[in-house]
C-alpha cells in the first residue's frame, strides 16, 4: 500500500484556475458605457428643463416644500394645493412672475431636481410615483393641474416654448388629457412664426377637440387656426405651383404621394436647418425639393435669372451683352 508520501509525490501539482480578465474587463466597459449612457441622459434633462423647473431644486434642501416631505401625504398635498391657489390668485392679479414660482413650489412637493448623494449630478425625482391608490391619483391630479396653470402663465408671460414644456409633463401623467393638447397648441402656434409650429399647434387642436369635442375654447381655436393653416398651405401652392409651372415637373399622381408621405412631425428633423420649413412647405404643395430633378431645376432657374439681371444691369450702363 502506498504511503501518504508516496501519493504526494506522485500526484501532480493542479493548476489554478485563471481569472476571466478578458470578461471582467469587457463587464466593466460595458458597465462604464451604461453609467455614460445614464449621465448625459441626465444632463439632457437638465440641460432641455426651463428655469421655472429648475428652479424646484431650489426646495431641496430647505423651505417649507422640503420640510412637508418628511410629513404625511395629508401635510404636503394640503400645501402643495395652498400654493396652487395662492398662484391663481396671483395669475389673476395679472402677477405672473408670482404666479409662476407659486406653482413651481405646488409641482415640487412631488416632482423636482435634486443633486446626488456624492458629485455634482442632477437627477429628477418623481416621488408621486412612490405612492399607491387614491394618494397616487391625488398626487397626479394635483401635478397635472399645476403644470397646465403653469403653461397657461407661460404663454400669458410671453414665455411660450417653456408653456410646451409644461404641457409635456401634464401629458407624460395624463395621455389623454385635452386641456394639455388644447394649450400646447395654443403655445405651439405662438412660439414660433413658422408654418411649422402652426401645422404642430393645429395637431394638437385637433387632437384636444377629439378628446372633447364640445369645449367652446378648443373649438373656436382649432377655428381660427385651421383656417389660417389653410390659408397658408393655399399660398404655399401658389408659390410652388407658380415655380414649378403648375406641376409641369410631377405628375398630379406624383403630387398626390409626396402630399401623402409627408411626415407631419418628422422626429429626426434637425431643427436648427433654416430651409427645413421650406422643405415641408414645399412637400405641402406636392414639391420635393430633396428631388434631384427639381434641384436641377431650380438652378437652371436662378441661373438664367441672374443672368437676366446683369443684362439689364449692362443696358443700364450702355453695354449690350448680346452684341457679338
Amino acid at each position: 500500500m502506498p504511503t501518504i508520501e508516496e501519493i504526494d509525490s506522485d500526484e501532480e501539482e493542479k493548476p489554478q484556475p485563471k481569472e476571466p480578465i478578458g470578461d471582467f474587463n469587457s463587464i466593466m466597459q460595458k458597465a462604464a458605457e451604461m453609467k455614460g449612457a445614464q449621465l448625459k441622459e441626465k444632463r439632457r434633462e437638465w440641460e432641455a428643463a426651463p428655469e421655472w423647473y429648475k428652479n424646484t431644486m431650489s426646495h431641496e434642501r430647505q423651505g417649507e416644500v422640503m420640510e412637508s416631505r418628511k410629513k404625511s401625504f395629508e401635510e404636503r398635498i394640503e400645501l402643495a394645493e395652498k400654493n396652487k391657489v395662492e398662484g391663481n390668485q396671483f395669475y389673476t392679479d395679472g402677477k405672473f412672475k408670482k404666479a409662476l414660482d407659486a406653482y413651481v413650489k405646488s409641482i415640487a412637493a412631488f416632482r423636482y431636481f435634486a443633486r446626488e448623494e456624492k458629485g455634482e449630478m442632477i437627477r429628477q425625482v418623481f416621488e408621486d410615483e412612490t405612492l399607491n391608490g387614491e394618494e397616487k391619483m391625488r398626487a397626479h391630479a394635483l401635478l397635472v393641474s399645476a403644470f397646465l396653470n403653469t403653461a397657461q402663465c407661460c404663454i400669458k408671460a410671453r414665455m411660450p416654448l417653456d408653456g410646451v414644456f409644461a404641457c409635456d409633463q401634464a401629458l407624460r401623467i395624463d395621455p389623454q388629457n385635452a386641456k394639455a393638447y388644447y394649450r400646447r397648441g395654443i403655445a405651439q402656434i405662438a412660439g414660433e412664426d413658422t408654418s411649422t409650429s402652426l401645422e404642430k399647434g393645429v395637431k394638437d387642436l385637433t387632437r384636444a377637440y377629439q378628446l372633447s369635442p364640445d369645449d367652446p375654447a378648443i373649438k373656436a381655436a382649432l377655428k381660427q387656426h385651421g383656417q389660417e393653416l389653410a390659408e397658408q398651405t393655399r399660398k404655399d401652392k401658389k408659390v410652388f405651383g407658380g415655380m414649378f409651372n403648375n406641376g409641369e415637373l410631377y405628375s398630379r399622381a406624383e403630387q398626390e404621394r409626396i402630399q401623402k408621405n409627408m411626415p407631419l412631425d418628422p422626429k429626426n428633423a434637425d431643427p436648427a436647418l433654416q430651409d427645413e420649413d421650406l422643405k415641408r412647405r414645399a412637400k405641402a404643395a406636392g414639391i420635393d425639393l430633396d428631388d434631384p430633378k427639381v434641384r436641377a431645376k431650380l438652378e437652371k432657374q436662378y441661373e438664367a435669372r441672374r443672368e437676366a439681371e446683369m443684362r439689364e444691369k449692362a443696358k443700364e450702363m450702355g453695354i449690350d451683352l448680346e452684341d457679338p
